[in-house]
């Protein structure tokens, strides 16, 4: 258990400190999931599971993340927490595991933070609680068979920002050999097993290109479109003819992870006028840097992270290309200031006065979910 004092501007992204965590069951087909003997909250400790438990030898088992904040309403928040169930549903069925209900995941999340609720990051500071809910085949078995049972666990803790300097450009190396996913497998789902192999691509990465914060995965069809970064939802601006500018996002079409910052990231740019188009991104057309002028990550822990620049190897020659002189773009910086506010319910923040007000109040009742007032 933590006891020092902590120094929240210092914390990375990363597992720092947790007090209580959440473990439910349910037993599969169509169990009803459950606490057990000791209640919700258990105190944070090492777990038992079974040596033959189907997640560790198939795989069976699925994550999310998810941040709660401090409001500047005084109020304990989290963003969205119905959109990650909803994920986490579709993963579970895609898995042969137990679906958990919104209201039951919810409500658990809830305990998980009020149970560690010391470890909350104060207002301001630049920091947030990751809660992690995960679900796994707990049950054992040797064949290739779903678990019969399930099992949720609920952590949380301290983090501060994914990528380090937070709103500051980020150089992303371009994956010319692996794909992280293809059509018909499980990209579109937050599968733990989708995230292993990415491991030795990012660390082969930085190997090669110390500045490299992260890698982007190209199409399975050989059609060299990007697909998404390593940890992130990728998004290229794009100047139009006339000046204008315009959010281009790839589309979704199943190895893509549906992510709900991308989501929130759409519809604010749409509320403040902008045009945002989903299509195929060449990763050629952006290394000719010349309609494509900036682009950025998004995804809960990035939040929006802001590209400065891209490599791209060829054999032994290396192709770059910067965008907005390697500074931040503004329409990033824009929406980053916009959706982080929106996140801590700061509603007179500048970053905000453009926004119109059915906007607003639709990010009020549906984005943000009041854990306790």
């Amino acid at each position: 258990m933590q006891e020092a004092p902590i120094n929240w501007g210092g914390l990375p992204f990363d597992f720092n400190f947790c007090d209580a965590m959440v473990v439910a069951t349910a037993d599969y087909p169509n169990g009803k999931w459950e606490f057990g003997e000791r209640g919700a909250l258990y105190p944070f400790e090492q777990m038992n599971i079974h040596p033959s438990a189907v997640v560790l030898h198939y795989g069976q088992g699925i994550f999310e993340g998810m941040k709660v904040f401090y409001s500047k309403q005084g109020r304990l928040v989290a963003f969205r927490p119905q959109d990650n169930a909803a994920r986490m549903q579709r993963g579970a069925e895609r898995l042969c595991m137990n679906p958990i209900p919104t209201d039951f995941l919810i409500e658990a999340v809830k305990a998980t933070v009020i149970g560690n609720k010391r470890l909350l990051p104060p207002y301001g500071v630049g920091a947030s609680m990751y809660v992690r809910p995960f679900e796994f085949g707990s049950g054992p078995k040797l064949g290739v068979k779903p678990a019969a049972e399930d099992t949720l666990c609920i952590f949380a803790s301290p983090v501060g920002p994914y990528f380090k300097g937070g709103l500051t450009p980020i150089t992303l190396l371009v994956e010319s050999n692996s794909r992280r996913s293809a059509h018909g497998i499980v990209g579109n789902i937050k599968a733990g097993g989708n995230y292993a192999p990415s491991m030795l691509v990012a660390k082969e990465a930085k190997k090669q290109h110390p500045e490299v914060s992260e890698v982007i995965y190209l199409s399975s069809d050989g059609q060299n479109k990007i697909e998404e970064v390593g940890a992130a939802n990728f998004f290229a601006i794009e100047e139009e003819s006339d000046g204008r500018i315009a959010l281009i996002r790839p589309r979704l079409t199943g190895t893509i992870l549906p992510g709900i910052t991308r989501d929130s990231v759409i519809k604010l740019a749409k509320a403040f006028g902008y045009s945002v188009m989903e299509k195929d991104i060449a990763i050629e057309t952006v290394m000719r840097g010349e309609t494509i002028v900036g682009a950025f990550c998004t995804g809960t822990a990035a939040v929006i992270s802001p590209i400065g620049k891209i490599i791209m190897e060829n054999g032994s020659e290396a192709k770059e290309v910067s965008f907005n002189g390697g500074t931040v773009h503004p329409v990033a910086e824009k929406l980053y200031h916009a959706l982080t506010a929106l996140q801590v319910e700061d509603w007179d923040n500048e970053a905000l006065k453009d926004l119109p007000k059915e906007f607003i109040d639709e990010v009020k009742k549906e984005w943000v979910y009041v854990l306790e007032e």
